[in-house]
């Protein structure tokens, strides 16, 4: 297995920081656009959720691999349409059958980092190996805090386990 630099590590988190600080600003940019509706609302429940809204992206990870200097960011949402680790995602899904583990809350691919690792896959003109993709840590935007990884990602990239 291979390893990564701490420039790397430092380079992967001050990325996905930047990008969260930017989808923040976003966020508050949207909230001011709909201020005046948000606070007509009467109930504070409504009106919490008018606000998460804003922040669209509620979670952001970064990725790359020892090999190169492309970090690629991404946000979590609707599983790609092109999926490179397919094989895996099923191998995985036919273990925990067969074991009779329970299924994770969350479905494959609409996690950042799995996001962040096929747009990374595609972005090479070579063959690269789960074991080989390293992750930030998964920030949320909207309050900067760390969003630990999901079963369904700790299953799929070796490096997430340690």
């Amino acid at each position: 297995m291979k390893t990564i630099t701490d420039i790397q590590i430092f380079k992967l988190h001050q990325r996905v920081e930047g990008v969260c600080k930017a989808k923040y600003n976003e966020g508050w940019e949207e909230y001011r656009k709909n201020r005046s509706r948000i606070k007509c609302l009467k109930s504070k429940k409504k009106r919490k959720l008018e606000i998460i809204k804003c922040f669209k992206a509620i979670t952001i990870a970064a990725c790359t691999i020892p090999e190169s200097s492309k970090i690629v960011c991404e946000q979590n949402g609707p599983p790609p349409k092109i999926c490179r680790f397919k094989k895996e995602i099923y191998n995985i899904e036919k273990i925990r059958k067969c074991c009779k583990m329970p299924k994770p809350k969350n479905q494959f691919g609409r996690c950042a980092e799995q996001r962040g690792a096929n747009t990374l896959i595609q972005s090479f003109s070579f063959k690269i190996p789960l074991e080989d993709i390293f992750f930030s840590v998964a920030l949320r935007p909207r309050t900067f805090q760390v969003v630990e990884y999901c079963q369904n990602c700790r299953d799929l990239f070796k490096t997430l386990r340690t």
